[in-house]
């Protein structure tokens, strides 16, 4: 085999790889979990570890696809030594290093970035060849905002539902951050290539993304490519020389964009209340930034929590994917409003900081830092245009700006890296080169010739022993625990096919059986299952009380995997209290957990509401109103929480408590954030119920009035207050609630409803 030839074959092999990234973004693994992530990313690793043995092959046969020394090449593996060091030494280092199906991310993530930072910045050698690559990643974020495009057109609807598209990247928000990347890539193409038909295609491509950025509604991306171009605008002007006609038309092209940029976004925030803002939802949405707002509220909420959690462990910080730990450990109890569980800050910043410390977030930072002196470099040394260099810079700092406010995935870091590779292509261009007349002497070129001879077979010997090892790698770490994610879709599917529970359950040991990362989420979709068999009576109770002991024995093992974090604690006391009859001992077990989590966790109320249902089911009403007072004293403004005790003392007759806690409860309904409706919807059902059960019927009608006041139509509120009025002996209400029952519904409620009006008009007792 000549030496040319297998040069050539790890070169387009490798290229060939690489070209296939950027289409993992249309990739949608739906025989596992997760399928807008799982699958993906286990590609992208595999590829990413298949051409990084190639490279070894090309840089062990031609040193000159070996990186050279510079800051940017630096500045990274210091970030992933630094990463990797607060993950070893972080709170779960097993979890740090591998993550889980849901994020994909931990070192497992970074680790592979780095390699493939590393095999892009040496071997692709000419500009032309990042052209390709960028022109590459274009074409594959026009497939993707074309399948957006068909979302907003209603061929078929998005994860999400609703009005915002996601495209194949399955979140609106990681959406607008890799559009937004394509966007600006399609300017730098615009500038390199010359053909107009080429210019007029990445300026509708740039369009495009910009139209299904509009179309995501997410106000971080959207801000950041306003402040993007106002500091494109604004460094265009001071860096660029207006020495020749057309620069100066762009100089002042510029400063007329500038103006615009800053004009629109302040118009759009003061016309935000209008009919045409409001009527349509995704304008409502992006002019629709307050700091009171909900969304953006919750994060500051946030924020706090995980500075506590760095003021912790200042240094190296938690490790990657333990933000769990730090949600438990210093939960603000007024997030109740949000999701239960945040992995999480929502912040580049903080991340980082919990992730790996101040040492972490500086190596972070570090890589926008030395990008943009390298860019500043290039640009006065005239190797890379100033307006390109610009246009680098500022597409960094808008994905540094969107990152506020989200966090990275796969989508958005390949690019990342990808852009970092191609600046630090360019820094090369700074060191000095070896002179051409050295290295083309006779001597030079006859040692030359024999090198090559001898690369070939120590280049494939190379190759196979970094294969070997790779092939381990790439079972253990890729293999496993994609096959664990099916084997986990094929217990769920088996469930829900009417398979027997036995062999549902066979399905989910063979999923444990990887023992591989994944195991938390299988544990996880276990437990659920065995709650859904246990209460379904047609399943033998043999069968049942085998699949509750080992979906106990599993979630046991889970908490104690990851005691930091008391969601597993939470889940493993549903699973007690469910479990009782199965196994007497879990009674006590289920009250010792849940201490143990309040004592983690000492303001997370669903905790305290889960232990109040313990005390309730053992009859302890006194520990069951105490505990349900604490969690309303948490938060005084939590509905659930006022509803919860408000039940407790209306079972348990404590009239005082239920006069005060029902006065509280509307009070804090009228100043809801989400509206006195939605809270009365929610909450006076519950209430109804409760008063119904102990025959306190005195208090319903008022509830009742407030609701079909909201819904006349609601036949389900005219039949209650029907049924109260007469218990109460309200005749003539009763009659007239019955009447407007059978109006609403006179196929279903004529019959029910003449009946009731016969029997209050006889004088009968209403049962």
């Amino acid at each position: 085999m000549s030496y040319k030839f297998l040069q050539n074959v790890y070169i387009w092999l490798i290229r060939i790889g690489l070209f296939i990234v950027p289409f993992l973004s249309l990739y949608i693994s739906s025989d596992m979990l997760f399928p807008y992530i799982t699958g993906r990313n286990f590609s992208f690793r595999i590829i990413t570890e298949i051409v990084f043995v190639l490279w070894v092959g090309l840089a062990v046969l031609n040193t000159e696809y070996l990186p050279k020394p510079s800051k940017l090449l630096l500045t990274v593996f210091a970030f992933v030594g630094v990463v990797g060091l607060a993950d070893a030494l972080g709170v779960n280092p097993y979890r740090s290093f591998f993550s889980n199906y849901e994020r994909m991310e931990g070192f497992m993530m970074i680790f592979h970035m780095a390699l493939y930072f590393l095999v892009l910045t040496s071997v692709f050698k000419t500009k032309k060849e990042w052209l390709w690559y960028f022109g590459v990643i274009i074409a594959a974020s026009v497939f993707v905002a074309f399948n957006a495009l068909l979302q907003r057109l209603g061929v078929y609807q998005s994860l999400q539902g609703g009005t915002r598209v996601d495209g194949t990247i399955g979140n609106p928000t990681y959406l607008a951050a890799y559009l937004m990347f394509s966007f600006f890539l399609s300017f730098v193409l615009f500038r390199a290539l010359e053909k107009f038909i080429w210019k007029y295609v990445l300026l509708v491509t740039a369009g495009f993304a910009l139209i299904i950025i509009f179309f995501t509604a997410t106000r971080g991306a959207t801000l950041a490519l306003i402040g993007g171009g106002i500091l494109f605008s604004v460094l265009s002007v001071l860096f660029i020389r207006a020495e020749t006609e057309r620069q100066r038309i762009f100089k002042k092209i510029s400063l007329a964009g500038l103006g615009v940029l800053i004009l629109v976004p302040v118009i759009g925030y003061l016309v935000r209340d209008t009919a045409l803002i409001q009527k349509s939802s995704t304008l409502a949405r992006l002019t629709n930034i307050r700091l009171s707002e909900r969304t953006v509220s919750s994060r500051f909420l946030i924020w706090e929590m995980a500075l506590a959690g760095v003021k912790e462990r200042p240094i190296l910080g938690w490790g990657q994917e333990n933000f769990a730990v730090i949600f438990s450990k210093y939960y603000n109890p007024q997030l109740f409003a949000q999701e239960p569980w945040f992995d999480r800050s929502h912040n580049i910043f903080f991340d980082w900081l919990v992730n790996a410390g101040i040492l972490g977030l500086l190596s972070y930072l570090s890589l926008f830092a030395v990008s943009f002196f390298v860019l500043w470099q290039l640009g006065r040394a005239g190797i890379v245009a100033v307006r390109e260099a610009i246009l680098l810079a500022v597409m960094l700092a808008s994905y540094f700006a969107q990152n506020i406010f989200v966090f990275d995935n796969f989508n958005t870091y390949y690019v990342f890296f990808g852009i970092l590779a191609y600046i630090n292509f360019n820094s090369n261009s700074l060191s000095p080169v070896e002179p051409e007349v050295l290295r083309s002497s006779p001597v030079a070129r006859k040692n030359i010739n024999r090198s090559m001879n001898l690369a070939v077979p120590k280049s494939l010997s190379y190759v196979v022993a970094f294969g070997v090892f790779m092939l381990v790698f790439l079972y253990v770490f890729n293999i496993k625990p994609l096959n664990q994610s099916r084997a986990l879709i094929d217990a769920l599917r088996s469930g829900a096919q009417g398979v027997s529970a036995i062999q549902v359950l066979d399905n989910f040991k063979k999923a444990l059986s990887y023992n591989s990362f994944g195991t938390s989420e299988v544990r996880e979709q276990l437990a659920q299952f065995g709650m859904g068999v246990y209460r379904n009576t047609s399943v033998p109770e043999d069968q049942r009380n085998e699949i509750a002991k080992f979906a106990v024995q599993e979630m046991e093992q889970q908490a104690r995997d990851i005691s930091g974090d008391v969601k597993y604690k939470l889940f493993l006391a549903n699973l007690y209290m469910t479990f009782v009859p199965a196994d007497p001992s879990y009674d006590a077990m289920a009250e010792a957990i849940l201490l143990e989590a309040l004592t983690q966790s000492p303001t997370k109320q669903p905790i305290y509401f889960t232990l109040a249902q313990y005390y309730f089911n053992k009859g302890d009403v006194e520990k069951t109103l105490a505990i349900s007072q604490q969690a309303v004293e948490l938060a005084p403004n939590y509905i659930d929480a006022q509803v919860n005790l408000a039940m407790v003392a209306i079972y348990a007759r404590k009239k005082e408590i239920v006069e005060k806690i029902l006065v509280q409860l509307e009070n804090t309904i009228e100043t809801n954030d989400k509206g006195s409706i939605y809270g009365k919807v929610t909450s006076y059902p519950k209430i109804i119920s409760a008063l119904s059960q102990v025959g306190d019927f005195e208090r319903i009608p008022h509830y009742y009035e407030q609701l079909i006041e909201i819904d006349p139509r609601n036949i389900q509120f005219q039949v209650g207050a029907a049924y109260t009025y007469a218990k109460l002996g309200k005749k003539d209400e009763a009659i007239a609630a019955a009447r407007k029952a059978a109006e609403i519904d006179p196929a279903n409620y004529t019959q029910p409803a003449e009946q009731l009006i016969q029997m209050l008009e006889s004088g009968q007792t209403i049962p």
